[in-house]
């Protein structure tokens, strides 16, 4: 059987330095279950909460809604909280598709409400299932030695403290200790790649090799370890400059 949940995320937090303990951190939670319960157990494990939440604009009521929710879920829980809403159709100004706009301006505005408050480092909810999700998605595209890394633990002041948790492990800590979350329909949606490698290609291939996630999940560990080792000896022998071609992407 699997550790509870809180106590993975802390070995995890300790066996890749990513926060000591109690320390202050800024929490991106968009309300769905995945940034609900990283908030949940973070608070738990007795971490300097603050939470951020980011309405994109592109769902109107539903939005502010969910926005609404975390407010109140954290005021119930003495958390602070720091929120902000784009006007609709600011994302679509922007170059480049919808989802890279969101996703530049959410750390765009993640890293300036932690410098205002001066915390120094950003969780956000990826985990396993995510990195997996990558991993297939920068194969298929042709991804090179930095794609192969997946999503990092940390990348500069972000840190990762569920990518050692599956969905299934953050969904049942929500169900057992009743951890409320909003679902985003567009998670479903076949037009995004990532959602037709998690709704179609993933399924096939629990027929084709059943659980093959954990040995995939050793595999994106061994990836990692590759990655890093080959950017410390680039580092080594060329400079801090010249290893950028090797660090995972974000």
């Amino acid at each position: 059987m699997s550790p509870p949940l809180k106590h993975r995320v802390r070995r995890t937090l300790t066996e890749k330095a990513l926060l000591k303990p109690g320390q202050a951190v800024l929490v991106a939670v968009s309300g769905g279950a995945d940034s609900m319960v990283l908030l949940d157990v973070l608070h738990h494990l007795g971490y300097a909460c603050t939470v951020a939440n980011l309405d994109h604009g592109l769902r109107g009521a539903e939005g502010a809604s969910e926005q609404r929710m975390v407010r109140e879920h954290c005021a119930s829980l003495g958390i602070p909280f720091v929120g902000h809403t784009l006007q609709p159709g600011a994302l679509q100004q922007r170059e480049g598709s919808v989802q890279m706009a969101a996703r530049q301006v959410r750390y765009a505005w993640l890293n300036q409400c932690a410098a205002e408050l001066e915390i120094g480092r950003v969780a956000m909810a990826h985990h396993r299932d995510d990195a997996l999700e990558t991993l297939f998605m920068n194969l298929l595209r042709g991804a090179g030695l930095a794609g192969w890394a997946s999503i990092p633990y940390r990348s500069g002041s972000v840190v990762r403290p569920l990518l050692d948790a599956t969905r299934e492990d953050i969904l049942s800590h929500a169900k057992d200790f009743q951890v409320p979350f909003c679902e985003d329909p567009s998670n479903a949606d076949p037009k995004y790649r990532r959602n037709r490698v998690r709704s179609e290609l993933f399924p096939l291939l629990s027929k084709l090799a059943p659980g093959w996630e954990r040995a995939a999940g050793r595999s994106l560990d061994l990836l990692r370890d590759l990655v890093e080792h080959a950017r410390r000896s680039t580092d080594a022998s060329l400079g801090e400059g010249n290893a950028e071609v090797l660090r995972p992407s974000e």
